[in-house]
């Protein structure tokens, strides 16, 4: 009898257990681009995304840049959730990829926005 992979070798087992973790949470977490403004729904992050100083940067970026669109809420909440899916990124490139990713999706929710209302 062959034992399992994870009984092989821990390494393994702790590195599929982390992206196990990280798989369920982005199941459990609401999209960002499927959150309403006005619906004030909070959106799942990883722990100390939301005191990650690129986070803070781009909310302040995006948050002037989608003023009258978006509220400051949601802009918060879709880059945290975006710093989160980019945890594996390298943390030099974060800032840049956090903004664009946010910026994308926050641009898809005010299209959906201004067409529904």
């Amino acid at each position: 009898m062959t034992p399992s992979p994870d009984r092989r070798d821990p390494a393994v087992g702790s590195a599929r257990s982390r992206r196990d973790r990280r798989a369920a949470a982005r199941e459990s977490t609401t999209h960002p681009s499927e959150v309403r403004a006005e619906d004030g729904v909070e959106v799942g992050a990883e722990d100390g995304a939301e005191d990650d100083d690129c986070v803070t940067a781009a909310v302040a970026r995006l948050a002037g840049e989608f003023a009258g669109r978006v509220d400051r809420g949601t802009v918060r909440r879709t880059v945290v959730s975006c710093r989160a899916d980019l945890d594996a990124a390298p943390p030099p490139a974060l800032p840049e990829l956090v903004e664009r990713l946010a910026r994308q999706r926050l641009l898809q929710l005010a299209g959906r926005a201004s067409e529904s209302g």
